[in-house]
């Protein structure tokens, strides 16, 4: 596990195998930092030791020792966010349960893509109007908390610590698409379950 903190707020990270990028902040007064993905995830570690050459942060159940290592030139390149197009959206608008109806995630053949399909149907998301959500999928439910991001062009969703951020490209009374994060993966929805 690898993560570089940039004095721009910007990271990288080397996580089981994946690299992620995104931006960080850190508020001193209860020595938390919120990592925020570029894919749309969210969380905030308590940072428990830090030293000229050691960071201890908490993720989860545990604790991870982190030494400090020499930067190299790629660390150093940033990668530029999408130009996505979002729209903005009313309460009344996004308060309903959604029905997941197709997950695109680019890459995948369409095959892949239909039999995806197949596993999510029931799938919802339920934005309830007193800032309420609650979510399921293959018969797990979860529950949390939901509010617009900036000029209501996104939602952000809160469970536990976690957050999850969902730009909203299109609504119709009947249709929605999320983005993920600022990724080109496709969520759509339905208010009917097809």
């Amino acid at each position: 596990m690898t993560f570089y903190f940039k004095a721009n707020n910007h990271y990288k990270a080397f996580v089981m195998n994946n690299i992620d990028e995104g931006v960080w902040s850190l508020n001193e007064a209860t020595s938390k930092v919120r990592i925020t993905s570029y894919k749309g995830n969210s969380n905030e570690s308590q940072i428990i030791g830090l030293s000229a050459d050691k960071l201890i942060l908490t993720l989860g159940e545990g604790s991870f020792i982190m030494a400090r290592t020499n930067v190299t030139e790629s660390d150093n390149v940033e990668q530029p966010l999408p130009d996505i197009k979002t729209v903005s959206v009313t309460k009344s608008q996004i308060s309903k349960k959604w029905f997941l109806t197709r997950r695109e995630v680019p890459g995948r053949s369409e095959a892949q893509l239909k039999m995806a399909s197949t596993l999510i149907r029931g799938a919802y998301a339920y934005f309830k109007s007193n800032g309420v959500y609650e979510a399921q999928s293959l018969k797990v439910t979860e529950s949390g908390k939901w509010a617009f991001g900036p000029d209501n062009k996104s939602i952000i969703v809160t469970i536990e610590n976690q957050q999850r951020i969902w730009n909203i490209k299109s609504i119709s009374p009947t249709q929605l698409v999320l983005i993920s994060g600022y990724t080109e993966e496709l969520w759509k929805f339905s208010t009917k379950l097809l």
